[in-house]
């Protein structure tokens, strides 16, 4: 699904690292090529997860001069509004958050 937004919006898939084995958000994150800068894209609660893990992985989002850097960007939702589960997603995500904070001091 993913892809075929890709495409639609006229992305080409060669500029794009495509993970197939990332289980979750921390997997592919640590599957990353660090010698490379990444835009993560993804719904607007689940970023601060992903700038977490992705510092904690040693990407750098404050230097966009150099390789190994990140940016954020939130995507609109398709679905008209917000999601109908969302008091589940922002729960999982508060969860999700202490736990890759917790692990970072570990």
């Amino acid at each position: 699904i993913m892809t075929d937004i890709l495409l639609e919006n006229d992305i080409p898939l060669d500029i794009v690292e495509l993970d197939r084995e990332g289980v979750n958000t921390l997997a592919t994150i640590e599957n990353l090529d660090k010698n490379r800068s990444y835009i993560f894209v993804s719904n607007d609660f689940h970023l601060a997860r992903i700038a977490l893990a992705a510092k904690r992985a040693g990407f750098d989002m404050s230097n966009t001069d150099n390789d190994n850097t990140f940016s954020l960007h939130a995507v609109d939702y398709v679905t008209g509004g917000r999601y109908s589960r969302e008091p589940f997603f922002v729960f999982r995500e508060a969860v999700a958050w202490w736990f890759y904070f917790l692990k970072t001091l570990v």
